[in-house]
């Protein structure tokens, strides 16, 4: 009895150690854990059908995604973008209350996009039989998850009520460049790196540790690995992406979502030269091995 009972004390004293060691861990350290053995697990997702609902960021991701996908071997997948410029997740759900005609729905297969033009979003979930659906929240609410709830736990509820066996993913969008005067970047003291990670924070501490998304599509990584490989030239105007930047975004969607290797990559927009592709293949690799962390073009070992 006494044996077991000294068992049961080392033991005892085994597992306080564990959860002080575990308590001590840098809190990203243990993100960045549990986020590579989810995508370890993550089964395989080529022929699947994607929906992003978002707004113009979204719509700068995706543009490149089906030429890029196609161009890497990946076969029958669906591709669709249902947005409204400047939406955020509380517009969504109320869009979606009053069944408003207010979104351009974007679809693609290995042929190229159609349009739709005054779409519900209720017509996109209707569409297709996703098999998983991508949220975004506006830039400039990114990095504050106060502007997230009660909204994304509304809108994932509307998904399941179409859509029972959806999966679900979460795009991080980028940080403003560093010359951007639009009046949203004062709340991060017109700081690139501030804003980056303050989205970096809500991503870690938010939206990957709760289970809910499969995985998070780190397009801010990539952008900002590559702004520290290239400069900050990756957008058109204050807040939006470049051709550039938009091809580099769409090579990260398509890496993360269908898990493909990027050696073959050779299709490019024009405007997008060869020296452009390998660069962006550096940035997405690093981000896709640490995605919320800015390492330029190396990856983790």
């Amino acid at each position: 009895m006494q044996v077991v009972w000294i068992g049961l004390s080392l033991l005892a004293v085994v597992l306080v150690a564990a959860a002080l060691v575990y308590r001590k861990k840098d809190p990203q350290e243990v993100t960045e854990s549990m986020y590579l053995e989810k995508k370890s697990e993550r089964p395989a997702l080529t022929g699947k059908k994607v929906l992003l609902i978002g707004n113009s960021y979204g719509d700068d991701t995706v543009r490149y995604v089906p030429y890029i996908a196609k161009n890497l071997g990946v076969k029958n997948f669906v591709v669709a973008n249902v947005f409204l410029g400047g939406c955020t997740l509380e517009g969504h759900v109320e869009n979606y209350e009053k069944n408003a005609p207010a979104y351009i729905y974007r679809k693609a297969d290995e042929n190229g996009w159609v349009f739709r033009d005054k779409s519900t979003l209720s017509y996109a979930l209707g569409d297709e039989d996703w098999d998983l659906v991508v949220f975004q929240q506006a830039s400039g609410e990114t990095a504050d998850y106060s502007t997230y709830q009660p909204h994304l736990n509304k809108l994932l509820g509307i998904v399941k009520s179409h859509l029972a066996d959806v999966r679900f993913g979460f795009e991080m969008t980028w940080a403003y460049p560093v010359y951007s005067r639009d009046e949203r970047f004062a709340y991060y003291d017109n700081d690139q790196m501030t804003m980056y990670e303050a989205i970096a924070k809500v991503m870690t501490e938010h939206i990957e540790p709760g289970f809910t998304f499969e995985f998070v599509v780190p397009v801010g990584t990539a952008v900002q690995n590559a702004r520290a490989l290239c400069g900050d030239q990756l957008c058109r105007d204050d807040i939006h992406l470049s051709v550039k930047g938009r091809y580099l975004a769409g090579v990260m969607f398509v890496k993360e979502v269908f898990g493909v290797s990027l050696g073959a990559l050779s299709y490019a927009p024009e405007g997008v030269e060869r020296a452009d592709i390998d660069l962006f293949v550096k940035a997405v690799e690093a981000a896709y091995a640490e995605p919320y962390k800015v390492t330029g073009g190396k990856k983790a070992e």
